[in-house]
C-alpha cells in the first residue's frame, strides 16, 4: 500500500512569502504609473515589415493516438496538436508574447462528466512584457499557469490577470520573486440565474530558483503561496464529479465545502554522470491549509533516466503520486492523473531522435480512487505521440 505521507512542512516557509507579497504588492502600483508613462509610439511607428522583423515564431508539433478509460466511459482518439507561438520585440524593454494551441482528433468517446477538449482552438497565453532590467519585469494579459510548475495544482491553464517580478540571471545561478492576480476562467449557462456571481481570483506569491553548482548538477525549485476566492458554482458543480466535496446538485447552485489557500512546491534535481547517462528526480507538493488532514495534500514523487545510444537517447520515467479529494480544485488540475481523490502511477518511455529533430514517447497512467465516489472510477489512460518541438517558422 502507498503511504502518503509529507515531505516537507511550510511553517519556515509562510513568513517570507508574506513579506514577498507585501513587497510586489508596492511594485504593482508603482509599474502602472511606469508603463502609463511610456511613449506608446513604439507600436504605432513600426510598419508592417518592420514588426516582422522583430517577430520570432516557432511551433511544437505532435501526433498520436490514447486510450481512456474510467467505470462506464471511455474513449479511444487519434490526435493531431499544433502549438505556434510567436514573440514580438518592440523595444528592449517591451514585447509581446502569443501561444496557441490547435487539437484536431477522430475518435469514438463514452463520457457521462469528463468534457475532453477535442477539436478547437485554445489561447494558452497572450502577454504584454514590460522588463527594463531583471530587477523588475511587469507582465498582463493571458497568463499561462505553467510558470508555477505544478500539474497537481494547475494544468493547462491561461487566466487573465497580471504578475510582477524581480530577479537575479546568470549562467549558474537564477532567482526570482514574482508575485501574480489573475482570474480563473470558466463558463455557464444558466437561464435560471437571478443573480451575478461575485468575479473569482487566484492569487500566488512565489520564489523560483535554479542552481548548478557543478557541470555534472543543478537544482531546482519553484514555490508558492496559492488563494483561490470566489469560485462560481459551475466550476464547483465539475468539480464535484471529479472528487472534490461540493454541496449542491445543480451547476448554478452547487458550492465547494472547503476553501482553497496553501502552498504549492516544486523541486528537480539533474544529474549528468557521463556523457551518455544522465538521471533527473522530481517531487511535487501541494498543501490545502484549509482542508482536513485526510483530503489537504497532492504529491508527486518520480524519476527519468537518459541513455543516449548515439543517434537515440532512450528515457524511460517512472513516478508514483496521489492526490487527496480537496487538495485543489480538480477541475484545474491535471487530465491525465485522474484530477483530484487518486492514487496512482505513471510508466513511460522516450526515444529521441535528435538527428532528424523528432521523438516518440508513450506514457502509461493507472490511478485508482482513494475514497468511493460515485461519478468516479478507476481511471487508465495510455497514450503514444510522435514529437517534433521548436521548430522555426
Amino acid at each position: 500500500v502507498y503511504k502518503r505521507q509529507g515531505l516537507i512542512r511550510w511553517e519556515y516557509c509562510k513568513w517570507v512569502l508574506v513579506m514577498v507579497k507585501y513587497f510586489f504588492v508596492v511594485l504593482i502600483f508603482l509599474s502602472t504609473k511606469i508603463v502609463f508613462a511610456q511613449d506608446n509610439s513604439i507600436a504605432t511607428s513600426a510598419s508592417s515589415e518592420g514588426l516582422l522583423s522583430k517577430t520570432i515564431f516557432s511551433s511544437d508539433f505532435s501526433m498520436g493516438g490514447a486510450n481512456f478509460s474510467e467505470g462506464q466511459d471511455e474513449s479511444q482518439f487519434v490526435q493531431l496538436i499544433a502549438r505556434p507561438r510567436a514573440v514580438v520585440n518592440f523595444s528592449k524593454s517591451f514585447s509581446v508574447r502569443a501561444d496557441t494551441m490547435l487539437i484536431l482528433n477522430t475518435s469514438r468517446v463514452q463520457t457521462r462528466y469528463q468534457n475532453p477538449t477535442f477539436n478547437t482552438i485554445n489561447l494558452m497565453e497572450l502577454v504584454g512584457s514590460y522588463h527594463p532590467s531583471d530587477l523588475f519585469i511587469l507582465e498582463a494579459g493571458s497568463i499561462n499557469q505553467d510558470h508555477l510548475s505544478n500539474r497537481m495544482l494547475i494544468a493547462d491553464r491561461s487566466f487573465p490577470g497580471v504578475m510582477v517580478a524581480s530577479g537575479y540571471f546568470s549562467k549558474d545561478l537564477k532567482l526570482k520573486a514574482k508575485v501574480q492576480y489573475a482570474i480563473p476562467t470558466s463558463t455557464s449557462f444558466e437561464s435560471d440565474r437571478t443573480e451575478a456571481e461575485e468575479l473569482p481570483a487566484f492569487q500566488t506569491e512565489g520564489i523560483e530558483a535554479f542552481w548548478k553548482p557543478k557541470k555534472w548538477f543543478s537544482i531546482e525549485a519553484d514555490i508558492n503561496h496559492f488563494t483561490y476566492s470566489k469560485l462560481p458554482s459551475v466550476v464547483a458543480y465539475q468539480s464535484g464529479r471529479l472528487g472534490n466535496q461540493v454541496r449542491g446538485t445543480d451547476p448554478s447552485e452547487s458550492f465547494f465545502v472547503y476553501d482553497y489557500q496553501g502552498f504549492s512546491q516544486a523541486y528537480t534535481l539533474s544529474f549528468q554522470y557521463n556523457s551518455k547517462i544522465s538521471q533527473s528526480f522530481r517531487a511535487a507538493i501541494v498543501e490545502n491549509s484549509k482542508a482536513p488532514s485526510d483530503r489537504k495534500r497532492s504529491q508527486w514523487v518520480g524519476t527519468r533516466l537518459g541513455l543516449d545510444f548515439n543517434p537515440v537517447k532512450v528515457s524511460p520515467v517512472y513516478a508514483k503520486y496521489f492526490a487527496e479529494s480537496d487538495s485543489v480544485p480538480a477541475v484545474y488540475s491535471a487530465f491525465e492523473l485522474g484530477r483530484s481523490n487518486r492514487d496512482g502511477e505513471l510508466i513511460g518511455m522516450k526515444l529521441d531522435f535528435k538527428s532528424m529533430g523528432f521523438s516518440v514517447s508513450t506514457n502509461y497512467y493507472k490511478s485508482n480512487l482513494i475514497q468511493a465516489n460515485a461519478p468516479q472510477g478507476d481511471m487508465d489512460f495510455l497514450e503514444i505521440l510522435l514529437e517534433v518541438t521548436n521548430v522555426s517558422l
